[in-house]
């Protein structure tokens, strides 16, 4: 099954994310990183919930 870019991610973009969001956003200030549920993210891929989740379809949508 392929899936396009949008779903793809990256774990170190997310913490990177999250740490931004730490330092910079005052309703982030006070959360708590779980680096268990980080490091259950791929490295750089398709997170395998989503995976699960997807739906096959015959429908071919061209990008423009």
């Amino acid at each position: 099954m392929r899936f396009c870019k949008e779903h793809v991610v990256r774990r170190s973009k997310v913490h990177a994310a999250l740490l931004w969001l730490k330092a910079h956003n005052p309703h982030y200030a006070d959360i708590e990183i779980d680096m268990d549920a980080l490091t259950a993210l791929p490295e750089d891929g398709v997170p395998e919930g989503m995976v699960q989740a997807a739906v096959p379809s015959s429908i071919n949508v061209a990008r423009e």
